[in-house]
């Protein structure tokens, strides 16, 4: 029997790193023996609303933050969607307000700094621009034509500032931000922030917000 167990090899169906040991030397070789894991190439393991379904897709590049690494940013894509919503304790299909599909992120490669276990945040990027303005959700109301329009204080020449309406286009929203579109916004003009309670004509006292 010794000359039977010195012949014996355990050999692991995938490659990886050893990540744990339960084996004991002289112990039955019996149930988990040790944990191999895939150290270089990480998934992200996410739930996605079904409400947000729609609007992602297989290959969209992702974002992905770690609460160990701070403001690192590193990239992935979208891998996997599951073809069915996730499973209740009783082993029913989840449905309604709470459907939620597992999802896969392959983490792209100089992923220094994130570890299997860490806890993370992803953002799906499913349209993207450059060189456009965004205002607070805020700061977008109506005019009596039923057309969208924020206020932008007018410097005027007893150096007073006025507030003026501008008819604008929106587009994509993201973050509590939409962006806006219209001829007269270009650098420097100065937006309000929040209409509720503004009109054309009303004098303010500008306070500068840095944003994007």
């Amino acid at each position: 029997m010794q000359d039977e167990l010195e012949k014996v090899e355990i050999r692991s169906p995938v490659s990886g790193t050893v990540t744990a040991v339960f084996a004991e030397e002289g112990a039955l070789g019996f149930g988990l023996l040790f944990v191999i894991q895939d150290t270089e190439n990480l998934i992200v393991k996410t739930n996605i609303n079904e409400f947000d379904l729609a609007a992602v897709n297989l290959g969209d590049r992702v974002n992905i933050r770690a609460d160990a690494t701070g403001n690192t940013v590193f990239t992935g894509t979208l891998s996997r969607i599951a073809p069915t919503s996730t499973f209740t304790a009783n082993g029913s299909i989840q449905n309604g307000a709470t459907a939620e599909f597992e999802c896969e992120v392959t983490v792209s490669s100089g992923n220094k700094g994130l570890k299997i276990g860490m806890n993370t945040r992803i953002s799906i990027i499913t349209e993207q621009k450059r060189n456009v303005y965004t205002v607070p959700f805020e700061a977008v109301t109506t005019n009596e034509s039923g057309e969208n329009i924020i206020y932008i204080a007018v410097l005027q020449e007893d150096e007073s500032y006025l507030t003026e309406a501008v008819p604008v286009t929106t587009s994509m929203e993201i973050d509590r931000r939409i962006e806006v579109s219209a001829d007269a916004l270009a650098d420097g003009v100065l937006v309000i922030r929040d209409a509720e309670g503004i009109q054309a004509g009303m004098l303010v006292t500008p306070r500068i917000h840095s944003n994007h």
